[in-house]
Protein backbone atom coordinates (compact mmCIF):
# COMPACT_ATOMS: atom_id res chain seq x y z
CA UNK A 1 0.00 0.00 0.00
CA UNK A 2 1.28 3.34 -0.86
CA UNK A 3 -0.03 4.58 2.13
CA UNK A 4 0.59 7.98 3.53
CA UNK A 5 -0.42 6.04 6.65
CA UNK A 6 0.13 3.18 8.55
CA UNK A 7 -2.66 0.82 8.97
CA UNK A 8 -2.35 0.64 12.45
CA UNK A 9 -2.44 4.81 12.44
CA UNK A 10 -5.81 4.31 10.13
CA UNK A 11 -7.44 2.13 12.61
CA UNK A 12 -6.83 4.30 15.59
CA UNK A 13 -7.73 7.15 13.69
CA UNK A 14 -11.31 5.54 12.95
CA UNK A 15 -11.80 4.39 16.36
CA UNK A 16 -11.44 7.86 17.23
CA UNK A 17 -13.82 9.31 15.07
CA UNK A 18 -15.98 6.77 16.31
CA UNK A 19 -15.51 7.43 19.58
CA UNK A 20 -15.93 11.40 19.27
CA UNK A 21 -19.38 10.60 17.27
CA UNK A 22 -21.09 7.88 19.39
CA UNK A 23 -19.66 7.96 22.40
CA UNK A 24 -18.37 4.28 22.80
CA UNK A 25 -15.12 2.79 22.52
CA UNK A 26 -14.57 0.28 19.54
CA UNK A 27 -11.52 -1.49 18.06
CA UNK A 28 -10.87 -1.68 14.26
CA UNK A 29 -8.61 -3.58 12.55
CA UNK A 30 -7.86 -4.07 9.07
CA UNK A 31 -8.78 -7.22 7.24
CA UNK A 32 -7.68 -8.85 3.95
CA UNK A 33 -11.84 -10.31 3.09
CA UNK A 34 -14.71 -9.09 4.06
CA UNK A 35 -16.50 -9.90 7.02
CA UNK A 36 -19.84 -11.19 6.77
CA UNK A 37 -22.21 -8.31 7.20
CA UNK A 38 -25.64 -8.42 8.73
CA UNK A 39 -28.29 -8.85 5.86
CA UNK A 40 -30.27 -5.96 7.90
CA UNK A 41 -26.81 -3.47 7.87
CA UNK A 42 -27.25 0.02 7.40
CA UNK A 43 -25.15 0.53 4.18
CA UNK A 44 -23.98 3.83 2.70
CA UNK A 45 -21.47 4.65 -0.08
CA UNK A 46 -19.44 7.62 -1.04
CA UNK A 47 -17.53 8.40 -4.42
CA UNK A 48 -14.43 9.46 -4.26
CA UNK A 49 -14.03 11.84 -7.42
CA UNK A 50 -10.41 11.95 -9.17
CA UNK A 51 -8.56 15.65 -9.88
CA UNK A 52 -10.94 15.12 -13.80
CA UNK A 53 -14.37 14.87 -11.64
CA UNK A 54 -14.25 10.72 -13.11
CA UNK A 55 -15.12 8.10 -9.97
CA UNK A 56 -11.72 6.89 -9.11
CA UNK A 57 -12.90 5.14 -6.17
CA UNK A 58 -15.44 4.29 -3.67
CA UNK A 59 -15.76 3.84 0.10
CA UNK A 60 -18.98 1.52 1.56
CA UNK A 61 -19.90 2.03 4.86
CA UNK A 62 -21.96 -0.50 6.64
CA UNK A 63 -23.09 -0.73 10.54
CA UNK A 64 -25.91 -2.78 12.25
CA UNK A 65 -29.36 -0.75 13.22
CA UNK A 66 -28.01 -0.85 17.07
CA UNK A 67 -25.21 1.01 16.15
CA UNK A 68 -26.77 3.19 14.24
CA UNK A 69 -29.65 4.20 16.66
CA UNK A 70 -26.22 5.17 19.14
CA UNK A 71 -24.42 7.16 16.42
CA UNK A 72 -27.93 9.34 15.73
CA UNK A 73 -28.46 9.99 19.62
CA UNK A 74 -25.11 11.11 20.28
CA UNK A 75 -24.82 13.18 17.45
CA UNK A 76 -27.98 14.73 17.82
CA UNK A 77 -28.74 14.71 21.72
CA UNK A 78 -31.87 12.58 21.42
CA UNK A 79 -32.97 9.85 23.11
CA UNK A 80 -32.88 6.82 20.12
CA UNK A 81 -36.77 6.34 20.28
CA UNK A 82 -37.18 10.35 19.27
CA UNK A 83 -34.39 9.52 16.28
CA UNK A 84 -36.29 9.25 12.97
CA UNK A 85 -35.01 8.51 9.40
CA UNK A 86 -33.80 11.79 8.44
CA UNK A 87 -31.58 12.29 11.57
CA UNK A 88 -30.22 8.47 11.11
CA UNK A 89 -29.61 8.92 7.46
CA UNK A 90 -27.48 12.55 8.20
CA UNK A 91 -25.90 10.85 10.83
CA UNK A 92 -24.73 7.86 8.54
CA UNK A 93 -24.02 10.31 5.96
CA UNK A 94 -21.47 12.19 8.33
CA UNK A 95 -19.99 9.13 9.57
CA UNK A 96 -19.53 7.72 5.69
CA UNK A 97 -17.66 11.22 5.38
CA UNK A 98 -15.60 11.22 8.13
CA UNK A 99 -14.56 7.52 7.51
CA UNK A 100 -14.04 8.32 3.70
CA UNK A 101 -11.58 11.41 4.35
CA UNK A 102 -9.77 9.11 6.68
CA UNK A 103 -9.37 6.56 4.14
CA UNK A 104 -8.43 8.43 1.06
CA UNK A 105 -5.44 10.13 3.20
CA UNK A 106 -4.61 6.96 4.26
CA UNK A 107 -3.77 5.98 0.46
CA UNK A 108 -1.61 8.51 -0.67
CA UNK A 109 -2.44 11.74 1.04
CA UNK A 110 -0.98 13.43 -2.52
CA UNK A 111 -3.21 12.18 -4.91
CA UNK A 112 -5.68 15.37 -5.34
CA UNK A 113 -9.64 13.56 -4.67
CA UNK A 114 -12.73 14.88 -3.58
CA UNK A 115 -15.43 13.40 -1.91
CA UNK A 116 -18.73 13.20 -3.45
CA UNK A 117 -22.18 12.99 -1.65
CA UNK A 118 -23.11 10.04 0.36
CA UNK A 119 -25.77 8.38 -0.21
CA UNK A 120 -27.89 5.18 1.19
CA UNK A 121 -26.89 1.83 -0.25
CA UNK A 122 -27.41 -1.47 0.13
CA UNK A 123 -25.63 -4.63 1.03
CA UNK A 124 -26.23 -5.77 -2.59
CA UNK A 125 -23.06 -3.13 -3.63
CA UNK A 126 -20.85 -4.47 -1.19
CA UNK A 127 -21.42 -8.26 -2.33
CA UNK A 128 -21.42 -7.26 -6.27
CA UNK A 129 -18.07 -4.78 -5.72
CA UNK A 130 -16.48 -7.64 -3.95
CA UNK A 131 -16.99 -10.09 -7.16
CA UNK A 132 -15.78 -7.48 -9.11
CA UNK A 133 -12.32 -7.58 -7.18
CA UNK A 134 -10.87 -6.87 -4.08
CA UNK A 135 -11.52 -3.78 -2.00
CA UNK A 136 -7.76 -1.86 -1.73
CA UNK A 137 -8.70 -1.39 2.37
CA UNK A 138 -11.03 -2.45 4.74
CA UNK A 139 -11.49 -2.13 7.75
CA UNK A 140 -13.87 -3.04 10.78
CA UNK A 141 -14.92 -3.16 14.08
CA UNK A 142 -16.42 -5.58 15.85
CA UNK A 143 -18.89 -4.42 18.95
CA UNK A 144 -20.26 -7.52 20.54
CA UNK A 145 -21.68 -9.67 17.21
CA UNK A 146 -22.39 -6.67 15.19
CA UNK A 147 -19.73 -4.79 12.84
CA UNK A 148 -18.85 -1.64 11.77
CA UNK A 149 -17.51 -2.21 8.27
CA UNK A 150 -15.75 0.44 5.98
CA UNK A 151 -14.06 -0.65 3.01
CA UNK A 152 -12.49 1.34 0.09
CA UNK A 153 -12.71 -0.08 -3.54
CA UNK A 154 -10.64 1.30 -6.64
CA UNK A 155 -12.81 2.43 -9.55
CA UNK A 156 -11.06 0.19 -12.28
CA UNK A 157 -12.71 -2.63 -10.68
CA UNK A 158 -16.07 -0.78 -13.00
CA UNK A 159 -14.37 -0.91 -16.61
CA UNK A 160 -16.91 -3.71 -17.40
CA UNK A 161 -19.53 -0.87 -17.08
CA UNK A 162 -22.11 -3.34 -15.05
CA UNK A 163 -22.09 -0.45 -11.77
CA UNK A 164 -22.85 2.60 -13.38
CA UNK A 165 -20.81 6.02 -12.01
CA UNK A 166 -22.54 8.00 -9.14
CA UNK A 167 -23.38 11.35 -10.79
CA UNK A 168 -20.04 13.48 -10.57
CA UNK A 169 -21.47 16.58 -11.50
CA UNK A 170 -20.47 20.01 -9.64
CA UNK A 171 -23.25 20.08 -7.01
CA UNK A 172 -22.93 16.59 -6.38
CA UNK A 173 -19.48 17.35 -4.82
CA UNK A 174 -18.94 17.65 -0.88
CA UNK A 175 -17.57 21.06 0.33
Amino acid sequence: MDAARSHSELESILASAWFSLAGGACAFRSLDGMPELDPEAACFQLPVLGADGLEAGRVLLALSDEDAQQLGASMFGLPQDELGQEELDDAHAELCNIFGSCLVKALDDRLQLELGLPRRAGLWDFEARCRRGVPRLTLAATLGVRHIVVVYFDSAGDADGTSPALPTAKDQRHG
